[in-house]
């Protein structure tokens, strides 16, 4: 079993990433931060020391991907418009706000959690597909349809600087 000190270690070490993650599944602060705390969790009750930095972010990625997937399968998350409800309406405070970030948070969970970890956490496509445990081809079509949907965005926009110079290179892999 890891000691106190070797999870607050890691914690330290992988906490940004692992927000960065759980946020862009969950589309909030508060659940982003609940997805985050079952993880240390896990953490806590692992038995097992890791055998690398990379094998314990890898480890910490996957176990928050799941816990976020389980979090929004549960029943007790019904998705209302908080706008009909202006008495419990929360300022949301963004994590890392700025354009093209926004518009990746907007696409569907399906193109914003391979888009973010791709291009924001610098994964590659065979990393996310065995962190997603979903094909690779999936994941490559992800990515182009998701910077598809983010290219008519910018196109309306009139913003299409910094977009397309990654494009590119996706498409090969």
């Amino acid at each position: 079993m890891l000691d106190e000190r070797d999870v607050l270690s890691i914690y330290t070490r992988h906490k940004n990433a692992l927000y960065r993650l759980c946020y862009c599944y969950m589309g909030n602060v508060q659940d982003a931060s609940d997805a985050m705390q079952n993880t240390i969790v896990k953490l806590l009750e692992r038995e097992q020391a890791f055998e690398s930095v990379e094998h314990e972010r890898g480890w910490l990625m996957k176990v928050a991907a799941n816990e976020c997937r389980r979090l929004l399968k549960h029943w007790w998350r019904k998705r209302e418009d908080l706008d009909e409800y202006p008495e419990y309406a929360v300022q949301e405070e963004r994590y890392e706000e700025n354009g093209i970030l926004s518009m990746v948070m907007s696409l569907s969970v399906k193109y914003r959690v391979p888009i973010y970890m791709y291009y924001y956490e610098g994964y590659a496509v065979a990393e996310i597909s065995q962190l997603l445990h979903v094909k690779e081809s999936t994941i490559l079509s992800q990515l182009r349809r998701g910077r598809q949907k983010l290219k008519v965005e910018l196109e309306a926009d009139g913003d299409l600087s910094g977009f397309a110079h990654r494009q590119k290179g996706v498409e090969g892999k």
